[in-house]
């Protein structure tokens, strides 16, 4: 008997050493530990870096919500490094929770009164709807073995209305795991709002030992998404202990929620007792102290009446890039070109009409964009051109600089570039790309100088030019100098070039018509030899010696003199074209080219020179050689289709006519 008893202890022995080894993943743990899972960091957002975004949730051992916590009450470990809270707000953003119920013989047992333990947990849950919850944001469901299937509503009635409707033959019904996984599908959906908990109801009979590593499966899965258990468990009083219902125990204890047994005569708890602590929860923010891109641990850690409880590590995945600056509608080309400065009233007459070359201030645009999508401040842009930074912002605006271009006084292409610097301390760089500034030529030398001198020197410059001009007509002769009391002497005139009456005629058709008129070959008196460098000064009409003076008279294609007037030739080189921009006279016709001959005043007279244009310039219809064609008093021009006649003030003699067949002229045009 002795061995028996013996024996008997030791299998019993085993067997609750066996029994412990199977329980203990689902037995709970130990209060440290409790204190240590009471917190929970989730939903790490990092949209609005640096600034990064989670939800704190801390609760008690029993499962209550704590209350109250401050900022300094909470620290981050962002990669093991102590950040400060920036703000901890309490929310309520209620909570993602479904009701699974499945059926077996035990729900179906009736009391005295017909009642089955079904019908009276339907009742027991009417106490949810009497509390004041329709005005939560909590988001519901409802999962029936062999019933109804209410998914994702706010209103607790619905989900009543359905159970009381509700009337299935649960004493023949199966037990089974299939509602439990459908109810973890439907708490797995996308949360309506951030921040919301998961829970699950879930109210069932004993299920058979087959269904434990379905269990296992589906107590992983929740662990995973943080889903709470709340689980009811429907049995007889004298049921024998179960593995199912120790694994079911720990499943509801281990998720923070709560395990009850119902076996039909124990008062059901409160539903909202279970709900009210999950409604609540911290949004907190921190300014993350990362720089670069990567993977890195984040945990909270709160201290609460001298004890410090860290969540697990969450992990917060980052791309961060340097900010990239893009020119808006950057110019190609600036033009300068002279202007008059406006007159302030208290400047000197000259000096309001003194010219500038304008503009003086070009405006460069530049937008800023976060190639990682994370939009942070700007602490520093800096506009370089040509390699050299030309001006540094450290205020705002960032993105509007204004370039100063006064000091380009000859066409030249420029590279801008931009560089910005971000609060992370992450810089930036703009491409290169080429602006031509383009100035206009000054009108004249004493525009150049109002530009790059001031109004002084400017007088004094004008004092000498005009100095100088009055020395070089009065060696020329020009100028006279007048005895006081004597006045002008009148001109002389020669017996032989005395005009009578009698020429007149003569002189009248002379100017009809040069080439078959006779043209008086008298000469005037030989004037004074000017130096080289007198004769090649730009003169204005009527300053040149009288036998150096000519003019092209506009003929029509029949050698018809027009009525245009006469183009007098008082400089000594003359450019023709369509260009009026680059020759001395423009003339609007196609067959011109930009810059088409040229008219060039020698010592033997005037040479025509042709451009190497296509149309060609013509003299008495023969080609003007590349050397050009020395022009004789009545000779026929054309520039182009443009018809000139070339005569002389006072000639001696006139070109001979030269007659070609009309086949070699044709040939020739």
């Amino acid at each position: 008997m002795k061995l028996c008893a013996r024996r008997f202890c030791f299998e019993l022995l085993a067997a609750s050493l066996a029994f412990l080894l199977l329980t203990s993943p689902f037995l709970p743990p130990s209060a440290s530990a409790q204190a240590y899972q009471g917190a929970t960091l989730s939903a790490l957002q990092a949209d609005e870096f640096p600034t990064i975004t989670a939800y704190l949730d801390v609760h008690q051992l029993d499962g209550n919500f704590i209350y109250g916590l401050k900022p300094e009450n909470v620290r981050i470990l962002e990669n093991d490094q102590a950040l400060a809270v920036k703000e901890l707000t309490e929310i309520q953003p209620g909570v993602q929770f479904a009701i699974a119920v499945s059926l077996g013989p035990a729900l179906g047992i009736r009391d005295s009164l017909g009642k089955s333990r079904l019908d009276y947990l339907i009742a027991g849950l009417n106490n949810w709807q009497n509390e004041p919850n329709e005005g939560t944001n909590d988001d519901l469901s409802l999962v029936a073995q062999d019933g109804p299937e209410v998914i994702h509503i706010t209103l607790p009635s619905m989900i009543l209305a359905s159970l009381r409707g509700y009337q299935p033959d649960a004493r023949r019904a199966v037990p089974s795991l299939a509602v439990l996984n459908r109810a973890l599908q439907v708490v797995s959906d996308p949360l309506p709002r951030p921040g919301m908990e998961r829970a699950i109801l879930f109210i069932t009979p004993l299920l058979p030992p087959e269904s434990l590593p379905g269990l296992q499966s589906i107590s992983d899965q929740a662990s995973q998404l943080g889903v709470r258990f709340f689980i009811w468990l429907v049995a007889s009083t004298g049921d024998a202990p179960s593995l199912v219902k120790d694994q079911l125990q720990a499943m509801a204890i281990q998720s923070g929620g709560r395990f009850q047994t119902f076996t039909g005569a124990e008062t059901l708890p409160d539903l909202n007792e279970y709900l009210q602590p999950l409604r609540h929860i911290y949004r907190l923010s921190y300014t993350s102290a990362l720089t670069t891109s990567g993977d890195y641990p984040v945990s909270a850690e709160i201290t609460i009446d001298n004890q410090v409880i860290t969540t697990a590590p969450q992990n917060l995945s980052l791309t961060i890039l340097p900010p990239n600056p893009i020119f808006v509608a950057p110019p190609a080309q600036i033009l300068r070109s002279a202007s008059q400065t406006a007159s302030s009233g208290k400047e000197p007459a000259l000096q309001t009409a003194a010219a500038r070359l304008l503009p003086e201030i070009q405006p460069i645009d530049i937008l800023i964009e976060f190639p990682d999508g994370h939009t942070r401040p700007i602490v520093q842009s800096t506009l370089f051109v040509d390699g050299q930074p030309i001006e540094v912002k450290t205020v705002p605006p960032f993105d509007a600089f204004r370039w100063n271009i006064s000091d380009y006084l000859d066409s030249s292409t420029h590279t801008l570039r931009v560089e910005v610097v971000d609060s992370l301390g992450l810089t930036g760089s703009s491409a290169e790309i080429p602006v031509q500034v383009v100035v206009q030529p000054v009108a004249s030398i004493i525009q150049r100088v109002v530009v790059q001198h001031n109004f002084i020197l400017l007088v004094v410059i004008l004092l000498i030019a005009g100095s100088a001009l009055g020395l070089v007509l009065l060696l020329a002769g020009r100028l006279q100098p007048v005895t006081p009391g004597k006045g002008t002497p009148p001109p002389k005139h020669n017996a032989r070039t005395k005009p009578t009456l009698t020429d007149q005629p003569v002189r009248q058709a002379a100017r009809l018509d040069p080439l078959t008129q006779p043209i008086s070959t008298q000469r005037e008196s030989p004037s004074r030899q000017f130096p080289k460098w007198v004769l090649r000064l730009p003169r204005a009409a009527g300053r040149m010696p009288a036998h150096f003076q000519a003019t092209l008279t506009p003929v029509s294609h029949g050698e018809e003199t027009l009525q245009e007037a006469p183009i007098p030739l008082t400089a000594t080189e003359i450019s023709f074209g369509r260009d009026s921009s680059r020759v001395s006279w423009a003339i609007d016709d196609l067959s011109l080219e930009p810059i088409h001959a040229r008219l060039i005043y020698e010592r033997d007279g005037f040479r025509l020179i042709d451009q190497g244009t296509t149309a060609g310039t013509w003299v008495n219809y023969s080609p003007v050689p590349p050397e050009g064609a020395l022009l004789e008093h009545g000779d026929l021009i054309h520039i182009g289709r443009v018809s000139f006649r070339f005569k002389l003030r006072t000639a001696d003699r006139i070109r001979k006519a030269t007659l070609q067949p009309m086949d070699k002229l044709h040939d020739s045009i």
